[in-house]
């Protein structure tokens, strides 16, 4: 009996040992399990957290991009509201040759008084000119008309504007004694205005004094921008 109750009480003894055996490992599978869950719900919350603020960065920086953005239109938009929004002044005048050479006048010259001009007259014709001879070589006698005609480009449309013609040439001796080396035409046209596109000389009867032979040089200005050059060798 004893034995029995000895075999009895080791097996009630095992299996209460076998129980808290197994309840500890339960408690170690619990808490590694909750460890695990920890970690995992952590981990979910950093990214959660981190996606938030990469959100809000990006956020930030759209936001930032499109102030940015504003500025430089703001910018651009200025200078237009400061000029009235006119965008031609940005544009500089400009000018081709079109022929140059030797012409014959269709019409009569005439010389008018001409206080614009550095001589005091200007020769004026009615009619249009026809090339003769596309040439910089050009004989130094009476009735020859010569030059350039240019075709322009970016003529001011909402303003007025100043044409300006110089012609370099050498010392000519003028009936009052004076000696000038340049003569100038200079004329305002009103908005988007043309002009006549000619720009030369005529040897004159009347005028023989300025035959001399040399270098001659025509420029065309328009606002004080250089648009045409050309030079010519007037030969004996």
């Amino acid at each position: 009996m004893r034995g029995v109750l000895v075999g009895a009480g080791y097996g009630f003894l095992s299996y209460l040992m076998r129980e808290s055996n197994a309840r500890k490992h339960a408690e170690l599978e619990a808490r590694e399990r909750s460890r695990i869950h920890a970690q995992m719900y952590g981990k979910a919350n950093s990214a959660k957290t981190m996606s938030r603020w990469f959100l809000l960065l990006a956020l930030a920086a759209l936001i930032g991009a499109g102030a940015g953005a504003l500025v430089v239109n703001l910018s651009l938009v200025a200078p237009l509201l400061s000029s009235g929004g006119d965008t031609s002044s940005n544009s500089k005048p400009s000018a081709t040759i079109s022929d140059y050479g030797r012409y014959r006048n269709t019409g009569p010259i005439r010389v008018v008084p001409d206080r614009k001009t550095t001589s005091g007259v200007s020769a004026i014709s009615d009619r249009d000119f026809i090339l003769l001879e596309q040439t910089d070589q050009i004989p130094c006698q009476v009735g020859e008309t010569w030059g350039f005609r240019i075709r322009c480009s970016d003529i001011p449309a909402n303003l007025p504007y100043t044409v300006r013609k110089e012609t370099y040439h050498p010392p000519i001796k003028q009936s009052d004694g004076s000696v000038r080396t340049k003569d100038v035409n200079e004329f305002r046209r009103p908005p988007g205005a043309s002009f006549d596109p000619f720009c030369g000389w005529y040897f004159l009867k009347g005028y023989e004094y300025e035959l001399v032979a040399g270098e001659w040089t025509l420029v065309v200005f328009i606002d004080d921008v250089e648009v045409a050059r050309k030079v010519f060798k007037i030969q004996n």
